[in-house]
C-alpha cells in the first residue's frame, strides 16, 4: 500500500498526497494554480497563448481537465504535458518521488528526471537541487550520485567452502 506523503505545507495547511494523480484530481491544487504569485507569469503565458522555444523545444500552456499543463514539444516532435504545480505543494512532489522507495533517494538529476516527466515549476532545477543537497538520508550516504545496489544474499552452494 502506499504511504502518503504528509507535509506540513508553507501556509500552515498539511499536504496529503498519494500519487501523481492525487494532484491533478485535488481542487485545492487548482484553487492554488489560480491564485500563487510565483505562477503570475505562467497564467499570462496560458492568457496569451503564447509559444516560447526553451533549448529547441517548443513550450506553452494548456489547460486539460480542468488543470492547467505545460505542454513541451521536442524538435522531434514528441509531446509531454507537465502539470503546473503551485509554490505550496512543491515540496510534496519532491518527497513523493525523491523518498520514495522507487525514487531511493537518487541523485539530483534522476530525480528532476522523474519529476519533470509529470510535472513543472518555475526554478524547479534550482528547487529541486538544493532539496536533494539538503536530504538527510542522502548526505549520509555521502554522495548521492552514487547508485547504491541491494546487498546479494549467496547460499553455500554458491559461495563454496569457506
Amino acid at each position: 500500500m502506499a504511504t502518503a506523503v504528509m507535509h506540513e505545507a508553507k501556509f500552515g495547511d498539511e499536504v496529503n498526497m498519494y500519487s501523481p494523480a492525487d494532484f491533478e484530481n485535488s481542487e485545492a491544487v487548482r484553487r492554488e494554480v489560480e491564485t500563487d504569485p510565483s505562477l503570475e507569469n505562467v497564467r499570462r503565458h496560458y492568457c496569451e497563448g503564447t509559444v516560447r522555444t526553451v533549448r529547441g523545444n517548443y513550450t506553452s500552456f494548456v489547460e486539460r481537465d480542468g488543470n492547467l499543463y505545460r505542454e513541451f514539444i521536442t524538435p522531434r516532435g514528441h509531446e509531454r504535458f507537465q502539470f503546473v504545480v503551485p509554490e505550496k505543494y512543491r515540496y510534496a512532489v519532491f518527497e513523493l518521488d525523491h523518498c520514495d522507495a522507487t525514487g531511493a533517494h537518487s541523485s539530483r538529476k534522476k530525480t528532476w528526471k522523474r519529476i519533470a516527466e509529470k510535472f513543472y515549476w518555475p526554478g524547479m532545477g534550482h528547487d529541486l537541487s538544493r532539496w536533494v543537497h539538503s536530504c538527510e538520508v542522502c548526505q549520509n550516504t555521502n554522495d548521492s550520485d552514487i547508485e547504491l545496489y541491494e546487498p546479494h544474499e549467496y547460499n553455500e552452494e554458491q559461495m563454496g567452502c569457506l
